[in-house]
Formats: structure tokens, sequence, C-alpha cells
């Protein structure tokens, strides 16, 4: 048998045919038949939990009480915290036609300007980071592909990685996750995720 100096990478494919196709790749690169695994369970819950660890891995805590935030939420607060403010001053801008104090244009300018901003800016950050957050329900990588498992080997890695996978990690002969190799960070966008939920929620309406 092969050799992965006690460590396995578990692989994640679209569709069966691509991961029978990646399996084959890694026995071309010298590993034997009856080491590489297609579809097993195990190797399914030790993605899983290379997954979830990342995600864990990723997340951000705020100061005090805030967050922890995970990597989708803080890209949808930035996003809407930009466009949030953008529309807080547009909104705003009007009411400086009303003299009040005895200020000049230009400091009512500015000032609801400031005001608006800000509280754009910070509907924005709520609603970006909740309609931004990755739900519930969406599927680990391992519960809507099919695994392919081979030792931890340099030429493995390359031929794995040539079959274009979802994700790789690195695991322990146990299962235990130990890292990820490399992901497909080619997900929706942050606005279209953002879309996709607050079209979902009006539809669930």
């Amino acid at each position: 048998m092969a050799s992965g100096n006690g460590r396995r990478l578990v692989a994640v494919y679209e569709t069966r045919d691509a991961a029978l196709a990646a399996a084959e790749a890694a026995r071309n690169a010298g590993v034997p038949a009856d080491d590489v695994r297609v579809d097993e369970e195990l190797d399914r819950v030790a993605s899983i939990q290379g997954e979830m660890r990342q995600e864990i891995e990723h997340t951000v805590l705020g100061p005090g009480n805030v967050g922890p935030f995970t990597k989708e939420m803080a890209q949808g607060m930035t996003l809407g915290a930009v466009v949030g403010a953008v529309i807080g001053v547009v909104v705003a801008l009007p009411f400086a036609a009303f003299s009040f104090a005895g200020w000049p244009l230009w400091l009512r300018l500015v000032l609801v300007a400031i005001v608006g901003g800000a509280l754009g800016s910070t509907v924005g950050w709520i609603v970006g980071g909740g309609f931004g957050a990755r739900r519930p329900d969406a599927p680990l990588a391992a519960q809507r592909g099919v695994t392919v498992t081979a030792p931890a080997l340099d030429a493995v890695q390359t031929a794995l990685i040539a079959a274009a996978p979802i994700r790789i990690d690195l695991v322990a002969d146990d299962g235990h996750a130990l890292g990820v190799v490399t992901t497909d960070e080619s997900g929706p966008s942050a606005p279209r995720r953002i879309g996709r939920h607050l079209a979902d929620e009006e539809h669930e309406d």
C-alpha cells in the first residue's frame, strides 16, 4: 500500500463521474487500486468535519457581545454598510434645505450627510449580515457531492486537484481533520447571495 505518512486526502467532486475519473487519476499516480476509496460514509463525515472546522476558523469575533460572524456574514455586512451609507446620504440630503439654527447651507449639508450616512450604514450592516449569512439548510460539499480518498502523496494531490474538486481536506488515517488543501471559492458573490436570500424571504411571505 502507498504510504501517506498516516494522512489521507479527502476530495469532493460535483458528480460521480467526476469522482470516478479523479479516483482513476489517483491510481495512475501510483496508488494501489484498493487504497483509493470512492463515496464512502466515513470519508463524507471526515469532509464535513473539515468544512465545519474551516467555517469556525474563518469566524470573526467582534468587540464585547458583538459576533461571532462567519466569512459570508462579514462580506454581507461590509457590502450592506457601504450601500446603506450611500442610500442614507442620498435620502438625507434634501433635509438640508430646511433652515435651522441659522446654519449656512454647506454646514447643513455636511450634518445631514453624516447623520444619513451613519444611520444608513448601520441599517445596511444589520441587513447585509443577516441576508448574507449562509443558510443553516445549505448543504455542505460532501452532502451534495461524491468523495474520493487516497494517501496524501504529492503526485496524488496534484492529480486530485487537476480533476477540479469542490474541496480537498487533509485528514489523519483515523478521520480526524488536519487542514484544508484547496477549496472552490467560486460560489455566489455577496450581492447575489443577498439577492437570493431576499427573494426567498419574499417568496415565503
